[in-house]
């Protein structure tokens, strides 16, 4: 009788889809594949409910044409307050986003209860998680799971990483290790193909939901990050937004549509109503999602508005075309290459670097793969010194991860050396921000600093700590008091 197979498990919970790696003994991680494809969509959907067969979860769930009963997106919102998410992007969900325990929470249509059901952010993640684990078990043969590492983005708060395991945590895992995940994809890059000592690298994770630079330096007994940055902000959800933008005034401009308002969900919209327009806009976030995706393959990609609107059975629709100097217009538009380009020089400065002196780039994520956005990466580093051909982008992350859980980078000397992202300090007279710990500091790291009482007899004192990288507190993030 076999022994039960050990294995380590690494998860790349993504904004728009997840991967799931294992590493077994001294083979290296694999992508496990579910329904003969290598990721998960990070969908879930309540519309079998009703009929006693649960939450769907993944392709199943996005490709449900009860498009109402919907959830997706969670990573956007996990460990947030509502007031900290963009107008704009609520506009881009079917969902409503409502505050639940203080935090943002997804409100979707259930059909059992004909009620809107709320779920925190990290409740849908947690579906999610599940499915993984479930994908990890019925592939590997119910294995011993030892340890399972999931990735963040480099600037997720305190709040978004305790809120991420809490994920994990609801899926039944119990215990789980968080790393960025730009250093799971240099973990792995140095695993398959050995950077020389000294070299510079760049990791440029660009998602569907966040952008991350990580700066570092291959040194003798690992890697050492010199700076990391990013924008939690701006990812592939951006591209759909000025997709759907262009679909929208195109529409108009037929008369296929009267306004805007077709999509948008107003308090004065009965409860049919609503669910009818939240179908629309998780329609035409899909179709923007495809167009975005073929039009990194073809100049022009076709749209059948049949898909997207209500008509009867003899009314006649045209389609209409995008083509990608039309997509690249409206993302010049509203400055989305002038932002990444930025966040790519700021992080490079903090680590002393310029485009010049750094030896490899690896760009990671969906969003790289879109032909304007690779050009700018090739303009500002050279083509020649982008990652070899051979490492699969898309999935290293998660292999990364499962390198990480499976230990292996210790005995490989792949040491990974982290570095405080931003500065995190206390505010003082005139809302200025006074670092204890700078961006760059190596972790883990500690700090003793010595304040003066402001009054005689003072007998205790109130701290607000910020993070970030202004040296006023009114544009850094507001940690505790």
């Amino acid at each position: 009788m076999s022994s039960q197979k050990v294995v380590s498990v690494g998860i790349d919970l993504g904004t728009t889809c997840c991967y799931v790696a294992c590493t077994e003994g001294v083979n290296e991680p694999k992508i496990l594949l579910m329904n003969n494809e290598d990721y998960l969509p990070s969908w879930i959907s309540l519309s079998q409910v009703k009929n006693g067969l649960g939450v769907i979860i993944g392709e199943a769930a996005k490709n449900n044409i009860h498009s109402h009963c919907v959830g997706y997106d969670s990573k956007r919102l996990v460990g947030r307050k509502v007031d900290e998410i963009m107008e704009w992007e609520k506009g881009l969900w079917s969902f409503e986003v409502v505050e639940k325990y203080g935090m943002s929470a997804l409100s979707i249509y259930n059909p059992l209860t004909e009620e809107n059901e709320v779920f925190v952010a990290e409740e849908v993640s947690g579906f999610l998680v599940r499915k993984l684990m479930d994908i990890v078990k019925g592939t590997q043969g119910n294995p011993i799971i030892e340890d399972v590492v999931v990735t963040v983005p480099v600037n997720f708060n305190d709040s978004q990483r305790l809120a991420t395991e809490r994920a994990v945590r609801l899926a039944g895992v119990k215990y789980v290790n968080i790393i960025n995940e730009p250093s799971a994809t240099i973990l792995l890059y140095q695993n398959e193909f050995q950077i020389k000592e000294g070299k510079r690298v760049v990791v440029i994770d660009f998602g569907g939901g966040t952008l991350d630079v990580c700066c570092c330096v291959i040194q003798k007994d690992g890697i050492k990050v010199l700076s990391n940055g990013g924008d939690q902000n701006l990812g592939g959800n951006d591209f759909d937004r000025v997709i759907s933008d262009i679909i929208k005034q195109k529409m108009i401009e037929l008369d296929v549509v009267d306004n805007k308002d077709y999509w948008e969900r107003t308090e004065k919209d009965t409860k049919e109503q609503a669910n009818i327009k939240s179908k629309r806009v998780a329609l035409l976030k899909k179709e923007s999602e495809r167009v975005k995706i073929e039009l990194s393959m073809q100049d022009n990609v076709d749209i059948n508005l049949e898909n997207l609107i209500d008509i009867e059975d003899d009314e006649m629709v045209y389609g209409i075309s995008i083509s990608q100097d039309e997509f690249q217009k409206g993302c010049d538009e509203v400055d989305i290459m002038k932002s990444f380009t930025n966040c790519i020089l700021n992080v490079l400065v903090r680590a002393k670097l310029n485009e010049n002196n750094v030896d490899l780039v690896i760009p990671v994520g969906g969003s790289c793969i879109i032909p304007f956005v690779r050009e700018k990466i090739s303009k500002l580093f050279s083509s020649t010194k982008l990652a070899d051909p051979r490492f699969n982008c898309r999935t290293s992350v998660a292999r990364g991860a499962a390198l990480k859980a499976s230990n292996k980078t210790q005995i490989k000397n792949l040491n990974l050396y982290e570095t405080v992202p931003f500065d995190i300090g206390f505010e003082i007279s005139g809302g200025r921000l006074d670092p204890f710990i700078k961006a760059g500091d190596k972790l883990p790291h500690s700090s003793i600093k010595k304040f003066l009482p402001e009054k005689q007899n003072q007998t205790f004192v109130i701290y607000s700590i910020y993070r970030g990288m202004s040296s006023y507190i009114e544009n850094d993030e507001f940690v505790d008091s």
